[in-house]
Formats: structure tokens, sequence, C-alpha cells
């Protein structure tokens, strides 16, 4: 009896018939950890569900995705609840999303946040620690997989971009359990070439957080901290974040992206040299003109009519000195007349004889004190009476208070 043949659409229509009919696959709840989580902009998601032995491929639509009460991430733990069936065109089957909840933090993700707390607490992301990328390099060394695209892509935007700085491949694992101890090694290696390298690129392409593991692992983020040379982390997509990056002294969101900045543009760099060039002539001439207008403005002839100007100038300044100094001391010696003749009156009227020559006189005790009441003097007591032409001497008879 001769075999049918069936095409490749039959087949995968049948086996999505059979997954479609069945009552358990078509509505069920699946446990495991996200992994390689792809958000579209037209609002689904693909991403895989895996456990420590196997993985499946699922999917969640718009309609779902809105009515989510958190926003998926790599390593979440979570449930789902949906259907498997085959996607005709790939013949892969998958889980069609229906709704999902958190159900913890997967353990990918859980050993990823303690190392970034205890690396964070050591200081190794601390940007005072950083070392600054020299704008012009003349080697870099580049830590990657020789036959993977992240090299290609570096290798590509250099041979646009400059040719004359020198790039040394130290290959690399990028992935597997080996791959952090051997990258970590050959950043030990790049420090003590006699190359002398400027700085290191550390690059791989983009992949789901189990193959990027090797970039979060702490032997590697030890040797990019100890690295004396400024190191480049380069991993994974822009949205692909590793312990690596924030170990670095620099994060590019590509390899592409690293080259783009480490490897400055030799043609920008010809334009930059011939502006310089440019502006330090005009420069020059400008300096020139003004030195050359310097030595006319002070030649003989310009200088002796400064000179003459400005003795003229100060000989004007130091006659009306002179005429205010004049038109000062005159005033000053009238204000001093006029103070001292005042001063005079006021002595004058003072003056004990001033007073006994208008008639009056001044009486003193026994003890030559004047006497200015009927308290200064004793009954019987001998004194002496001050008139403008001579002293009178008397004694005291009586005393009688009152006028």
């Amino acid at each position: 009896m001769k075999m049918k043949t069936f095409s490749v659409s039959e087949i995968n229509r049948y086996i999505k018939r059979i997954l479609q009919s069945d009552p358990l696959l078509g509505h069920l709840s699946v446990k495991g950890e996200i992994s390689n989580y792809k958000a579209n902009p037209a609002g689904y998601a693909f991403f895989t569900l895996k456990d420590a032995e196997s993985k499946i491929s699922c999917v969640i639509f718009s309609n779902r995705m809105k009515n989510l009460s958190f926003e998926p991430e790599n390593g979440m733990a979570v449930t789902v609840m949906g259907s498997i069936s085959l996607y005709e065109k790939s013949g892969v089957y998958q889980i069609y999303v229906n709704d999902m909840e958190p159900s913890g933090t997967g353990d990918l993700f859980r050993k990823f946040e303690e190392l970034k707390k205890s690396l964070h607490a050591k200081g190794y992301f601390d940007e005072k620690s950083k070392k600054n990328i020299p704008p012009f390099p003349e080697k870099i060394a580049i830590i990657t997989s020789a036959s993977g695209a992240a090299l290609r892509d570096i290798l590509k935007v250099a041979e646009r971009r400059n040719k004359t700085t020198s790039l040394y491949i130290y290959p690399s694992l990028v992935q597997g359990i080996h791959a952090a101890v051997n990258m970590a090694e050959n950043i030990r290696l790049a420090n003590s070439s006699p190359n002398e390298y400027d700085m290191i690129i550390l690059a791989r392409g983009g992949g789901s957080i189990e193959e990027l593991w090797a970039f979060n692992e702490e032997v590697l983020a030890d040797a990019i901290h100890m690295s004396n040379i400024p190191v480049v982390s380069a991993v994974g997509h822009e949205t692909d974040f590793t312990i690596s990056d924030f170990t670095s002294d620099f994060r590019a969101p590509t390899p592409s992206a690293a080259a783009e900045l480490c490897l400055p543009e030799t043609g920008a760099i010809s334009e930059t040299l011939d502006s310089y060039e440019k502006y330090m002539k005009i420069n020059m001439l400008n300096r020139f003109s003004t030195m050359q207008n310097l030595l006319d403005e002070n030649s003989p002839a310009r200088m002796n009519r400064k000179l003459f100007w400005r003795i003229e100038n100060e000989k004007k300044d130091l006659q009306y000195m002179f005429a205010a100094l004049n038109s000062s001391l005159a005033h000053s010696l009238s204000r001093l007349e006029e103070e001292a003749s005042s001063t005079f009156e006021s002595l004058n009227r003072a003056n004990p004889d001033s007073i006994l020559r208008k008639g009056y006189a001044i009486v003193y005790n026994e003890s030559e004190k004047v006497v200015s009441g009927i308290d200064d003097v004793n009954l019987n007591e001998s004194i002496t009476i001050a008139v403008k032409n001579g002293k009178i001497k008397s004694r005291v008879t009586s005393l009688k208070k009152g006028i």
C-alpha cells in the first residue's frame, strides 16, 4: 500500500487541530520564569517560559496585555493561563496567554539583584571611581567572540569611521559556564600587555538572560573594577542590562554604538584640524595688525604730540588745584578769625576784672575763698573785699539771711 504524502501546511494544520481539540491544552495554567521577553510597539509581546529543565514559547496579544496588573520582566516567576496551539507558518507550538499573574522572583533575577546590591555596597558602581574614555585612542583591545556578530559590527564601523586606530582582538567565550572566567582573564592579559591599550571594549550581541548570564558573574565584575584601562561594556541590545554594564566605566547600548563612541571619525578630525588652522591664521593676522597699529600710534611724532598735550593737561590741572587751594585757605583763615574774636569776647566777659570795672565787688573769707553766700563766713570773721582799684579789709559784725 502506497504511503500518502502530505504537504508541510497540511501536517501543521493537522497538528494544530489535535492540539486545539485536547481539553487539557485548551485551558491550562503553567508556572515558570519569564525569559527573552520582547514587547512590540503594537501592544503584544513574545517571551519564553522556562523552568530548570525545559522551556516553551508564549505570546500575549494586546487585548489581553492591557488587562495585566503588572509589567512583565525577564527573570520574573509567573503563572500564565491560556491555551496551547501551533503557529502554522513556523510550525512552532506555543502558549497563547489569556492572563498572567506574578508568582515571585525567578532564580536568575534574584541572583542578579543580590549581586548588584553586594557590588553596589563595595563601591563598584560609584561614579567617582569611573575612568574617563580617551577621545583619540591609538590602541583598543576588543574582548568578544571571534566569530560573533558583535565583532563584525565593530569592525564594520571601524572600517567606515577610522582606519588609523589599531584594534587588537582577544577571542573569548561569551556564553556558558566558563565564559566569565575566560573574559576576566583576557581583561587581565590586556592590562599586562606591552601594547599599552587606551581602552577595552567588552562586547557581545543580544540574547536571553541565560545567554547573557556570564556578564552577570562576580568574577568578571571584579576584573572590570580592577582594570587600570577604561572598560566600555557593549553587551546585548539597548534594553539589556548586565552587571558588567554597571561596573564598567561606560555602557554602550550595542557593540556598534561602542565603536561609534570609541572611534572618532577621521574625516571629522580632519575638518576640525582644518578649522583650527584657519582660526590660528586669522588670529595671527589680527594680532599682527594690532601690533602694527600700536607701533604707528607710538611713533616719535605721535609720542611728542601726546607728551605735549599731556603736559598741557597736567598744567591746567595744577592751576585748577592751586586756585582751589588758595580759595580754601582764605575761607579757612576767615573762619578762624571769626572764631578767635568770638572766643576773646567770651573770655573778656568772664574776666573778674571786667566785672569789677562795672562797680561790682568780690568778697573773700579768711580762707581766701570767694564768698557766694552767708554760709561761707562766720560772725567776727575777717573778710577781704576786692573792688576795681584795690582791696578793703572788713569784719563781719552781724549775719542776716535774706535780702
